[in-house]
């Protein structure tokens, strides 16, 4: 059983799931995130999903940015197409 993470420090297990159900969950999580609008969506998926969400974001105007992870999940980053990244002054000190 696979707990997914909803928002930091809140995640949810379904006993009794395959792990495909767990997924599908993850992509509709997402995809309602994308859907509307939000910058930044920094989530860790199962690496059988990051086709299916690289997919996704393209269809809803997101880049996506993956790094590994560890036992069989990725870490992806989703940003809005055309978003500029945020720059931060820093001290040569």
């Amino acid at each position: 059983m696979v707990a997914i993470e909803v928002e930091p420090g809140l995640s949810v297990r379904f006993p009794g799931r395959s792990a495909d159900f767990a997924e599908g969950v993850e992509i509709g999580i997402l995809s309602i995130l994308m859907a509307q609008g939000m910058p930044d969506i920094i989530r860790e998926v199962p690496n059988s999903c990051v086709a299916q969400v690289s997919v996704l974001a393209g269809k809803l105007g997101y880049n996506m940015c993956k790094e590994g992870g560890g036992d069989g999940r990725t870490f992806v980053t989703l940003r809005p197409r055309g978003s500029r990244p945020a720059l931060r002054v820093v001290s040569s000190r």
